[in-house]
């Protein structure tokens, strides 16, 4: 199944890798290590993280206390946002606004 990111996903990602870095020199990169291993297993098994409504998925991180959210639509994985867990459900529907979605 191919992946597609929409571009604040992609921000996210960069943010929370520089993020990672400035707390210790390298963390940044295995942060999107996991990002990577986390997408790899949404790719395997895109329906197995719980819907959380209009179709749209949290994929967690395993080391890092993260979210991906997705959906998947016309047979491929659109990953919307990579955000930190601690921050309030409101920050991932401001997300879907932004989008249009």
């Amino acid at each position: 199944m191919d992946v597609a990111w929409a571009l604040p996903a992609v921000g996210d990602l960069q943010e929370n890798m520089a993020f990672y870095d400035a707390q210790e020199p390298g963390l940044g990169d295995k942060f999107g290590q996991e990002v990577g291993a986390a997408i790899a297993r949404m790719v395997a098994y895109p329906h197995a993280w719980f819907d959380l409504g209009g179709g749209f998925r949290r994929c967690q991180t395993h080391r890092f206390l993260c979210g991906i959210y997705y959906r998947i639509h016309r047979g491929r994985i659109e990953v919307l946002a990579v955000l930190d867990l601690r921050r309030g459900a409101e920050t991932w529907q401001r997300r879907l606004r932004e989008l249009g979605l």
